[in-house]
């Protein structure tokens, strides 16, 4: 998938008059009088997603069904909205920040019926819904103290990272419940680059995210204001350097932050959605133009460039690279539609040993972006290459049926497989 502010033009071959869609924006989840707006977003396990209300219970909804056909999970602690969602759908939980409390909540996923994932009615609580302070590092449960935490983001080993916004750190929530600083000595301000990023000082964290490498990303406000167009990155080793987009002032006020498979990174500004492709922070893409009108909502089938959106929040990425985009209560979508693949070889049978010439078809191509990588599986080795439509060979020298798969990725990670089966005898 490729969001960009104009229609790409995707040629391919032997398709020259094909008419392929573009990246269309449509309304994926409406506010209601019953439940108010929703306030957060987030991927929930292969073929949905999660999100909170400011009223009720959560609700979950397939990718490609319509609101009223899901059905919600049936669970709302008090009522509460979350202000952040993350899923660790692998180990079977789902953490949120409940709007204006001081506390993590954790509550299980039930997965008896996979055409039906809800959460459980019992949830662990990390902190306190009304006492704010800093306290219980390398402890657990209500023996925590937040101070106002905002934005949550999900390492790929469990770890939860909280942006602790008023202690001015980043903690985190280990797998096991335990809670440490990752980020910050509690001091406002922007020093310490280089260092490590305990010693480091952090002002009003709102927002963070993990990327595919592990790096994680977390605003660094200057002041109260909110308007700092300055990130910070903490490597894996614990290093913490700067990062200033190419948005300028566009870049204040971060609202959410998210990557895609391809590592791409998605920032929600306001009225603003951009994209920084293979998380290169001086590669931009506008994908919504400023609009500037407060309240503002509109574009649904037409182009994501002319879209009207008011403070855009939450974002998440389904399985298929589409984009989910929390604003005026609502949930927006950008869909990506999955790249296909076709080959074909030649000599399809023979005599070992034989030598086989195979290729892309016009029927590889990607609907509304570009494909590119091209992986090859010969049965009996694997080579990928990212040249596009190169001709790869083969010598098969036993005899019996081979199967050659071509497996094609695009720009949003996903990927389509296609095989044939060469006859050796």
């Amino acid at each position: 998938m490729t969001l960009l502010i104009s229609v790409l033009a995707v040629v391919l071959v032997g398709r020259a008059d094909a008419v392929l869609p573009t990246d269309t924006i449509t309304t994926f989840a409406k506010s209601s009088e019953a439940h108010g707006v929703y306030t957060s977003v987030a991927k929930f396990g292969p073929d949905f997603m999660i999100m909170s209300r400011l009223a009720g219970p959560m609700w979950v909804m397939r990718n490609g069904a319509t609101e009223t056909a899901a059905g919600s999970v049936g669970y709302s602690a008090g009522g509460a909205a979350a202000s952040s969602i993350v899923v660790d759908w692998a180990r079977g939980y789902v953490y949120y920040v409940p709007t204006g409390k001081h506390s993590v909540v954790r509550v299980a996923i039930d997965k008896t019926d996979p055409g039906a994932p809800k959460l459980k009615t019992t949830a662990v609580t990390t902190g306190s819904a009304t006492t704010s302070g800093f306290a219980g590092d390398g402890e657990a449960g209500a023996d925590v103290r937040f101070n106002s935490p905002r934005g949550l983001a999900l390492g790929s080993d469990g770890t939860v990272y909280v942006a602790d916004m008023k202690n001015n750190r980043v903690r985190f929530i280990s797998p096991t419940g335990v809670v440490e600083t990752f980020a910050g000595s509690g001091s406002a301000g922007s020093s310490g680059d280089g260092g490590q990023a305990t010693s480091a000082r952090l002002e009003l964290p709102t927002v963070v995210a993990v990327a595919p490498d592990n790096n994680v990303l977390i605003n660094s406000n200057a002041g109260a204001t909110f308007f700092s167009q300055r990130f910070r990155k903490v490597a894996p080793n614990g290093v913490i350097t700067s990062i200033t987009p190419a948005c300028g002032t566009s870049c204040r006020r971060l609202r959410g932050m998210t990557f895609d498979a391809t590592g791409a990174a998605y920032l929600s500004l306001p009225h603003r959605i951009f994209k920084y492709s293979g998380g290169n922070f001086s590669s931009l893409t506008s994908l919504v133009n400023y609009s500037g009108d407060v309240g503002a909502y509109g574009g649904d089938g037409g182009e994501i460039a002319s879209a009207r959106l008011d403070s855009p929040g939450a974002l998440a990425v389904d399985q298929v690279g589409s984009l989910y985009i929390l604003s005026n209560g609502r949930v927006r979508k950008v869909r990506n539609y999955p790249p296909r693949a076709a080959l074909s070889c030649s000599p399809m049978q023979g005599n070992a040993p034989l030598a086989i010439t195979c290729a892309p078809t016009a029927g590889t191509f990607d609907p509304n972006g570009s494909i590119i990588s091209y992986g090859w599986n010969f049965g009996t080795r694997l080579g990928t290459t990212t040249v596009k439509r190169v001709q790869q060979t083969h010598t098969y020298d036993t005899a019996g049926a081979k199967v050659v798969k071509l497996t094609v990725t695009d720009d949003a990670g996903v990927r389509a497989t296609a095989e044939v089966t060469i006859t050796v005898r």
